[in-house]
């Protein structure tokens, strides 16, 4: 028998057992504060807000493991939302949360306690509170624990114009909340610049280009009232503003002149660009600049203009490797799209939840898949066109005829309206007429050893006889035989393959009538595999034709790129499995599916047009690395496509003109003709509409295309992605937008026009926001929200949310009026401070929040650039064209290039090598280095927003890089020549023209002794002058003396190596 514990000892173990296990978890009664959290807590405001003082610690430091990710939620329990956090009751007993009492919430304890499995955050995170911080949660709690929207997601409110003491120093509505805040924190805000600062300051934030010394001095000198304002509308009408302004905006659009990846093939994209600096100029509203740009083409009676804007999603990478999944790429190229809308447009970090719900902002996997819905029609294959020498640009692409072309393309087309409508009226014996069409016959009856052309060299290889010409006969590979129509058929199979010589077949352009017939028989039904096809390969574009079976309907298509060039036509009827079909397709060279006609069994039948947009040429373009993928006009096995296994071919006849139905019912009837052997084929004879066919045909292959976008006639089904993977399908989602931010109403259409409309409804309390703060940013240096990026949970609150939320309104108010607003900004007190940095602004504001003085910074690499080649005389005014190729070190692309077809960098010369760096060339894989160096983005994803840095290499780039070498020399040149007759005045206008103003004495004495050094080393050795010089291109003048040329160049290059040369301030 079992001894059993008497009552007393039984109570007294359960008593001892639940204190260890309080002692354990860290319970008490009342919650013992420390006195360093106490103190913390005393020093606090009276009063905390939410959003400013909680909500970033609980970001920061909960909401990884309590925050939206619904899969990363521990113990159930989110504190990102008041109701989850209030109603949750912990092991404890007690709820997460309780406000107003700090020991009846468990979050409180847990902050506090030194066990370290019930301390939160837990060690294993890493993640630890400071005092500060328990302090602010410990208050706030105690005080209510009031939650408040994001209020980034607040709608955009009206506030009352702050009231301000020093009344005389408001130019506008800016510097009233601007001073408001400096007066509360018993700040004073700084002088004026002086003008030739101002005017310094203007030029540059308004067209990223120095005034000269001329201008400086004529706005010094107008006292008049409404010199300033004047000189601002000056800059902001300069044609020079739209390159400033989409400097910036190529950052955010992600723009290049390659595709990126590792072959890296390089893409003319130069029309869009060119239309954005247009746009800027023309002050084109900020809502249409995004609509067009995200749904142009989506507009009624949409303008081409307007469909060139939509470039702006096709800037991403694409990618052209072999072995690639198209269908992984293009999922990925709509990813892109996807998160450059919500760091471009949104300011929200929404890439975060493409892989699983958002850490730290409300935005779910269904949320992101629910935006990548908007572009996921986008009409387009996942691999771009392989080869530097490939001439197909990725679709959807729009043709950007000159005025010159239009003009031709209209007569053209004119002509051919009234010449090419006559049927075709032959009343010969098809018996005749089809023996002088006839170009080459299979007969698939027997593999001979045959000598044939192979290329440049004629061989005896295994092949088909082509009676017609057996010199041209068809190879085999791995052939397999049947039974077929009349003797044995091809039987086709993963490695089967027969085709005749490439380029020497069949290879027809899209204005040369041609056709084509033979017999079938297929096992079972095919999703989509080939007949016959005479085309490249997926990753060239299928340039060429072919003839599927779809479902097992006919499937012909004429494709320079599919789908966007090129013509599908599909019968309506399908074959049947196990019976012999003779099928034959006849085009009549129109480059229209209306002249394309499938016959079955002799009969003309029922068609459907699935794409008729065909513009360009078919025949595939002969290069190196189509030798091995290019088969010519060819049966049975294609790269990385389905083989039609088990089907059968027999009795091949192809055509170098059209059929008429006769021929076609003749054809049916007499399975095998009668074939006249001859070594030189039957040419058509070359009327009229041919020529003007062909005519027409080579103006439109010379007319520039660009990629734009475009949707899929019926859109495609969404799924989310589980973990983000391509292939992974979960459950089905239609386009909408995040309801945390505005729920997408009913009344707009789903696609990417409702979602430009979303954006700027006024509902919306993103948009604007994002949009001043980005220019605000500009002529700051830091926005009203330092994460330009990220309006987010993570990002920083606002220094001055009542001024944001006041020039958003205005913003949209005067109907997204980018000039209006920016001059705006120009005009007020704010802007006009002087940078200088007082002592006492360094210890209370180091960071410049309150906006107590004008900021200075360095400027983007582009300015750097530009700046040097405008003071040196050198730069080029000309506005937009193809990109250009300045100096850069030789041999950097092969260097970097595994390709056998590598890119060579192509020097420009003359004016081009002293464009303005928005046209540079930007290679993705190989960037312009000297604008990496100072800090410009590789464009691989949208950046809206620079590092800014310093280091050893920036100055070695001004001092060794050629351009700036070269500007240094011709800077040098204008002090010799403009800058006075003694030394000492060239000097000082040589330091003019890098700095803008005039130098001190001081400065003129350092400038001096430098200059007398370096003249002194140069006469001492002039060959070494003749080197510095001979950096460079351009021509340049020597009548000061050599000596004294390289010595001035000297001091230009330690003038351009100060602060003051790359600073804005």
């Amino acid at each position: 028998m079992k001894k059993r514990l008497n009552r007393p000892v039984l109570i007294g173990v359960l008593i001892f057992a639940a204190v260890l296990l309080i002692a354990r978890m860290g319970f008490s009664g009342n919650l013992a504060i420390p006195d360093d959290v106490k103190a913390a807590m005393a020093a606090l405001p009276d009063q905390l807000d939410y959003n400013i003082h909680v909500k970033k610690i609980l970001s920061d430091k909960c909401f990884s493991c309590h925050g939206p990710d619904a899969a990363k939620q521990k113990g159930d329990l989110r504190l990102d939302v008041a109701k989850a956090a209030y109603g949750k009751t912990t092991e404890s007993g007690r709820k997460a949360i309780k406000p107003g009492s700090l020991s009846k919430s468990d979050v409180a304890h847990r902050i506090l306690s030194d066990d370290a499995e019930y301390r939160m955050p837990t060690p294993a995170s890493h993640l630890n509170l400071t005092t500060e911080e328990k302090a602010i949660l410990l208050k706030w709690i105690d005080e209510g624990a009031e939650y408040k929207p994001h209020w980034a997601f607040l709608p955009v409110a009206e506030h009352p114009l702050p009231e301000v003491k020093n009344k005389s120093w408001v130019r506008n509505d800016i510097d009233r909340f601007v001073l408001n805040r400096l007066e509360k924190e018993g700040i004073e805000p700084s002088a004026e610049a002086d003008k030739e600062t101002l005017i310094r300051r203007v030029a540059f934030d308004l067209t990223g280009i120095s005034p000269g010394i001329a201008e400086i001095d004529a706005f010094v000198k107008d006292t008049s009232p409404d010199a300033y304002e004047r000189m601002v509308d000056r800059y902001l009408q300069s044609p020079h503003y739209g390159e400033r302004m989409a400097a910036y905006w190529l950052d955010v659009a992600r723009f290049a002149d390659s595709h990126g990846y590792l072959d890296d093939k390089h893409r003319d994209a130069s029309p869009w660009r060119d239309w954005v600096i247009s746009a800027y100029n023309r002050n084109i509203p900020f809502d249409q600049f995004i609509t067009w740009q995200l749904a142009g083409d989506l507009l009624p009676n949409a303008t081409r203009e307007q469909i060139l804007a939509t470039g702006f999603n096709r800037n991403q990478k694409q990618n052209s490797e072999a072995g690639i999944i198209p269908e992984e790429f293009r999922v990925e190229y709509n990813v892109d799209r996807t998160n450059t809308l919500g760091t471009a447009l949104m300011g929200l970090t929404v890439g975060c939840a493409k892989c699983h719900d958002h850490k730290y902002d409300p935005i779910s996997q269904k949320d992101y898949f629910s935006l990548y819905a908007f572009f996921n029609s986008t009409f387009e294959l996942g691999s771009s066109n392989y080869g530097a020498d490939n001439n197909i640009v990725p679709g959807p692409t729009l043709m950007l005829p000159t005025a010159e072309q239009e003009t031709k393309v209209a007569e053209l087309r004119q002509w051919l309206s009234r010449h090419a409508t006559a049927p075709v009226n032959n009343t010969a014996a098809p018996a005749v007429t089809l023996q002088d069409k006839m170009l080459a016959s299979l007969s698939f009856d027997k593999v001979e050893n045959i000598s044939t052309s192979t290329g440049k060299k004629t061989e005896t290889i295994p092949a088909m006889r082509n009676d017609v010409n057996p010199g041209l006969s068809a190879a085999t590979h791995y052939v397999e035989q049947a039974e077929g129509k009349m003797g044995n058929s091809l039987l086709l199979d993963e490695q089967t393959g027969v085709n005749f010589p490439p380029y020497q077949v069949g290879a027809f352009e899209r204005y040369e009538p041609f056709s084509f017939s033979l017999w079938i028989k297929v096992p079972k039904r095919y999703e989509e595999s080939a007949i016959l096809h005479h085309s490249d390969p997926r990753r060239y574009g299928f340039q060429g034709y072919d003839l599927l079976l779809k479902e097992n309907k006919l499937n012909f298509r004429l494709m320079h790129a599919f789908p966007h060039d090129a013509i599908s036509v599909l019968s309506k009827a399908a074959l049947d499995s196990n019976k012999w079909y003779h099928i034959a397709v006849s085009y009549d060279g129109s480059s229209t599916a209306a002249g394309v006609k499938l016959y079955i069994n002799g009969q003309a039948v029922q068609q459907e047009v699935e794409y008729d947009n065909l513009k360009k040429n078919i025949r595939p373009f002969p290069n190196v690395h189509k030798v091995v993928w290019f088969r010519g006009l060819a049966f049975g096995a294609r790269e990385l496509e389905r083989t039609m296994k088990g089907a059968q071919l027999d009795e091949f006849y192809l055509f170098n003109n059209q059929l008429t139905d006769a021929e076609a019912a003749w054809l049916y009837q007499t399975v095998r003709l009668p074939v006249t052997s001859r070594h030189a084929p039957a040419k058509p004879s070359a009327d009229s509409i041919f020529i003007q066919r062909k005519n027409l045909a080579d103006v439109y292959d010379s007319t520039k295309e660009v990629m734009v976008m475009g949707d899929l006639p019926k859109p495609r089904v969404t799924h989310v992605l589980l973990r983000g993977v391509y292939d992974s399908y979960g459950d089905v989602v239609q386009p909408a937008t995040p309801a945390s931010v505005l729920p997408f109403p009913d009344s707009l259409p789903k696609n990417r026009l409702g979602l430009a409309r979303w954006l700027f409804l006024p509902q919306n309390p993103l948009t604007g926001r994002i949009a001043v703060n980005r220019i605000w940013e500009m002529y700051f240096g830091r926005g009203l929200v330092k994460t330009t990026d990220d309006f987010g949970n993570q990002g920083e609150m606002p220094t001055h949310p009542e001024l944001m939320d006041y020039l958003a309104l205005k913003y949209r108010k005067e109907g997204w009026n980018t000039k209006q607003l920016q001059k705006f900004i120009l005009m007020s007190a704010t802007y006009r401070q002087s940078s200088v940095i007082r002592p006492e602004l360094l210890q209370i504001d180091p960071e410049n929040k309150l906006l107590a003085r004008s900021s200075r910074y360095k400027m983007p690499a582009e300015m750097i650039r530009d700046n040097a080649l405008s003071v040196a005389g050198l730069l080029s005014s000309r506005i937009g064209g193809p990109s250009v190729y300045p100096y850069q070190p030789a041999g950097l692309w092969e260097a970097l290039s595994d390709k056998s077809w590598r890119y060579v960098y192509k020097l420009s010369d003359g004016e081009d090598l002293f464009r303005r760096s928005i046209y540079t060339i930007v290679k993705r894989s190989s960037p312009p280095p000297y604008m990496l160096i100072f800090d410009a983005p590789d464009r691989n994803f949208c950046t809206v927003k620079r590092p800014v840095s310093s280091s050893p290499l920036q100055a070695l780039v001004l001092m060794n890089d050629p351009t700036f070498v070269e500007a240094s020399k011709f800077v040098a040149q204008r002090m010799l020549q403009e800058g006075g007759a003694d030394m000492s005045a060239r000097l000082s206008y040589g330091f003019r023209l890098i700095t803008g103003r005039t130098p001190s004495a001081k400065e003129k004495e350092l400038l001096t002794k430098m200059y007398d050094t370096e003249l002194a080393h140069y006469k001492a050795q002039p060959a070494k002058a003749r080197k510095l010089l001979d950096v460079g291109d351009a021509p340049f003048s020597v009548q000061n003396g050599i000596t004294n040329l390289a010595a001035c160049s000297n001091v230009v290059m330690a003038l351009m190596n100060t602060d003051e040369f790359v600073t804005r301030k």
